[in-house]
């Protein structure tokens, strides 16, 4: 699976994490993908951000 903005997750298989406080409110969850970081929105579960 290609780790981009756009990309949209599969519906099962992926578990979601709530972005901690220290970052600010965000309606976005976040997920581990090969190892690297990932914002995704809950709703659409489409990557929204790739964190480095």
């Amino acid at each position: 699976m290609p780790i981009e903005v756009g990309s949209v997750l599969p519906e099962a298989g992926v578990t979601y994490y709530d972005v901690p406080q220290r970052y600010g409110e965000t309606p976005y969850r976040y997920t581990v993908i090969n190892e690297r970081p990932v914002l995704v929105n809950p709703r659409t579960r489409r990557i929204m951000q790739v964190i480095d």
